[in-house]
């Protein structure tokens, strides 16, 4: 007996001291319900996330008008960012630790005073969720290399949004549909470069982005599709399509007004040209591909600007329906060229001729 006491006087003294402290705080998920219980707002509005919360909860903040500011403790083990989590916040800035993996849909979607979001290095994020950033005020952000997929309306009406970085070796292989429509109207969202992972550019992710001017891509594109709407009623002048494109989907450039000239890079891949592909656009002249063997009808459709399409081959045509102009390897005859003509909808005042070069006997 003891022996036993001496052994229990010498333990405790050891828990109560140094070893207790070595214990880490357990993991916890702040929600709507229990966030006061850990955060303590400053005068400014400002919370500091400790850094054993592991999950911020759907609408955790939600609403929170009087927040203005949310930092996080060094070494924070913030995995996720539920959806709605600060949406319609006074939030005006937040730096995401590395850490985080997930941004649930519409977490920061309505957040008007928002204006700056920046990843730490490094940042573990896979992707940009639907609607994230809806009609926040963000003015610049910059994408982390690890995001691989930004959904449908991410960066949607953020009227101020005037910057769109990605960070080098970006992994970024899809832009979806409407992922930044309407973006930059007020503060002129003048250009924009596609890192060369970006395999789809879906459906109007661009449509409406009125101040966007310029859209370039990085060397040696990945780009396979140019998607339907994706740059329409844009503001873009100018375009040279990667050579890894095979498709120009319905509508792509339609009501570009200020798009004067489109080139392709040389052994372009592109075999599709989609109905109402530049119709409405300010187009003066083109040189089609020769690897291009299919055409929807009206592709050129009121562009009364057009003045001379180049076609870069000596191919024919057969029309097999109403809904498709398909090119086969036979020369062109005159008649054909007028028929063609009248189902892309090329004005009559526009010049259409084959490139003598391209011709063969």
């Amino acid at each position: 007996m003891k022996k036993m006491l001496a052994i229990v006087v010498t333990i405790l003294p050891f828990i109560g001291g140094e070893a207790l402290s070595m214990i880490p705080a357990p993991l916890i998920t702040l929600t709507r319900n229990n966030w006061q219980n850990f955060l303590t707002p400053d005068e400014g509005g400002t919370v500091t996330v400790p850094k054993n919360v592991k999950a911020i909860d759907s609408y955790c903040f939600a609403g929170c008008k009087s927040l203005s500011s949310i930092s996080f403790e060094s070494g924070s083990q913030l995995t996720r960012i539920e959806s709605y989590a600060f949406a319609d916040s006074g939030l005006e800035s937040i730096t995401i630790p590395r850490s985080v993996n997930f941004l649930g849909s519409y977490c920061f979607t309505d957040c008007e005073s928002l204006f700056s979001v920046s990843f730490e290095s490094d940042s573990r994020l896979t992707s940009i969720e639907r609607e994230t950033f809806l009609r926040s005020g963000l003015e610049s952000i910059t994408i982390p290399r690890s995001v691989n997929f930004l959904d449908s309306y991410c960066f949607a009406a953020c009227k101020n949004l005037s910057l769109i970085n990605f960070e080098s070796d970006s992994r970024l292989t899809r832009i979806e549909s409407y992922a930044f429509s309407e973006s930059g109207s007020e503060s002129g969202l003048g250009s924009i470069t596609i890192p060369k992972s970006v395999k789809t550019l879906g459906s109007r992710c661009f449509n409406g982005c009125r101040s966007l001017s310029s859209v370039s891509f990085d060397p040696d594109s990945q780009l396979t599709c140019i998607g339907s709407g994706a740059f329409a009623g844009s503001g873009l002048e100018s375009i040279t399509i990667p050579k890894s494109v095979v498709i120009l989907d319905f509508y792509c450039f339609s009501g570009c007004g200020s798009l004067s000239s489109i080139d392709f890079e040389s052994d372009s891949r592109l075999t599709r040209i989609e109905p109402y592909a530049f119709s409405r656009s300010g187009l003066e002249s083109i040189t089609i591909p020769k690897s291009v063997n299919f055409f929807g009808l009206e592709c050129f459709s009121h562009c009364d600007k057009l003045s001379c399409v180049n076609l870069g081959f000596g191919f024919g045509l057969e029309s097999p329906g109403d809904e498709e102009y398909r090119l086969t390897d036979t020369r062109m005859l005159p008649e054909q060229l007028d028929e063609f003509r009248k189902k892309l909808s090329i004005n009559q005042n526009c010049m259409l001729r084959m490139l003598e070069a391209e011709l063969t006997d």
